[in-house]
């Protein structure tokens, strides 16, 4: 029992090891998708390579959404996956929360 107890650990911690190595080749470009409650006919993105562009889109109301989901299928195209949209914040002196979708795509090492 110990030895089949010892040999599925083993076998966990060699799987979770391969498994970071393979998930993190030469590290990760990531953009920023946010919107604002306030004003949700507006959606920025900013990227970790400097990029910064401001959309105007049309929306039916507060929570439609579907404009950034438009968006966050046209980057997954050019590579990027949602890694968190989880979040969003308050700005002391704004009234709206802002709605964060972080997005990720892998660099090659020659980049």
């Amino acid at each position: 029992m110990k030895i089949l107890f010892l040999f599925l650990a083993l076998t966990t911690a060699i799987t979770g090891l391969q498994g970071q190595q393979a998930e993190h080749p030469a590290g990760y470009e990531y953009l920023t998708i946010v919107s604002d409650s306030r004003r949700p006919n507006e959606i920025y993105t900013s990227g970790s390579d400097g990029s910064y562009e401001k959309f105007r889109v049309e929306v039916a109301g507060r929570f439609d959404y579907s404009e950034i989901l438009k968006l966050i299928h046209s980057k997954e195209a050019e590579g990027y996956e949602l890694y968190d949209s989880s979040f969003s914040t308050i700005v002391s002196d704004v009234t709206s929360p802002h709605n964060y979708f972080l997005l990720r795509r892998p660099v090659s090492p020659s980049d």
